[in-house]
């Protein structure tokens, strides 16, 4: 990840765009064709980070593809177990994860070269402050690059921002719960991080905005999950019929 092989892969990959209708796979190779060990090392490591968030691929897929461009290296470095582990489970079903690739690349690889030009004393106090990583990361724009950049700041700093790439369904949660908030956060990052610590007392600790129970509060529309097992499902369901208004009177008092 040195100043030398992120500039190398820019050249190959950022400044050398393939239009072309062929799969990312194959484009990737023509880009990478004669690179040095180190820059293709460096292009497998980043396609790794970027699987780690789609939940709608596979974890043999995901292994796959990481590998088929660890391949291109002259130099084969082991891909540890306990990091393909992390491919059992993704995060979000943000269809972005898988069209655009190429884009989500292009903005980490602007980002790293970005934190390369950074003081080391800086990097040291991105790296303790959230917000001002947030304001850093921020800084660099790239097509297509939002969800990207959104669970980037979950990576960084997993116990102050959520693992969610959709800005609607935070701004969403903001309006749903923010009232919840004594002195709400003008920030919606800051504010979910707020929400968060309040309805930890009702939901436990580590709950997420996307089981059944809380996201029928805040998005009505939203779509079965298929990756929720039936049980969740039915007890998500089970408690939206217990918490209807007219329950006690239609199933209860009449039996009494």
């Amino acid at each position: 990840w040195t100043p030398e092989n992120l500039d190398d892969l820019h050249k190959r990959f950022v400044q050398n765009p393939d239009e072309s209708r062929a799969s990312f796979t194959d484009k990737f190779k023509k880009q990478l064709d004669g690179a040095p060990s180190g820059t293709c090392q460096l292009a497998a490591e980043l396609v790794y980070v970027q699987l780690l968030t789609p939940l709608k691929m596979g974890a043999k897929a995901k292994s796959a593809l990481v590998d088929t461009v660890r391949s291109w290296s002259s130099a084969q470095v082991p891909f540890p177990d306990d990091l393909r582990k992390a491919f059992d489970r993704g995060l979000v079903s943000d269809q972005s994860f898988m069209q655009h690739r190429p884009f989500h690349l292009w903005y980490l690889i602007e980002v790293l070269r970005k934190w390369n030009s950074l003081a080391a004393d800086e990097r040291t106090r991105l790296l303790g402050d959230p917000w001002a990583f947030k304001t850093f990361a921020s800084g660099v724009e790239v097509k297509a690059c939002q969800p990207m950049r959104e669970i980037l700041y979950f990576f960084v700093h997993p116990s102050s921002f959520e693992d969610i790439t959709s800005r609607k369904h935070k701004q969403a949660l903001c309006e749903t719960f923010g009232s919840r908030v004594t002195t709400p956060a003008a920030d919606a990052d800051q504010l979910l991080h707020q929400i968060r610590g309040v309805l930890s007392a009702e939901y436990g600790e580590g709950f997420s905005y996307y089981s059944p129970s809380l996201r029928q509060l805040w998005q009505t529309d939203a779509p079965e999950e298929p990756d929720v097992d039936p049980w969740t499902q039915f007890m998500g369901w089970a408690r939206r019929f217990r918490e209807t208004a007219s329950f006690e009177k239609a199933e209860i008092d009449y039996k009494k």
